[in-house]
């Protein structure tokens, strides 16, 4: 099996990814989108998911569609339990 290299292990890194391409930061994510400061820091820092709300907040304000943001979500969680369960066999 090949080693396989997670660029996002949660979407709050995907997000930072996003803003810091935009030059955003957390604040003004939060002041733009109406989203509480503390629940920006905890979506990117991995403590909070995104629901439909926060998508629908973020989505207006990157331009994307809530759906993609839910969907790339979906995805990074398959892509990190696919890799601890291959770092599970290894140790085994």
């Amino acid at each position: 099996m090949g080693q396989r290299v997670l660029t996002h292990r949660h979407f709050g890194s995907y997000l930072g990814g996003l803003l810091a391409v935009r030059g955003v930061t957390p604040v003004r994510l939060a002041r733009d989108t109406g989203l509480s400061r503390d629940l920006v820091e905890q979506v990117l820092g991995g403590r909070q998911i995104l629901t439909g709300d926060i998508a629908l907040a973020l989505g207006d304000f990157l331009g994307l569609s809530p759906l993609v943001l839910l969907e790339e979500q979906r995805h990074l969680c398959t892509e990190v339990r696919a890799d601890e369960a291959e770092q599970q066999q290894l140790t085994v």
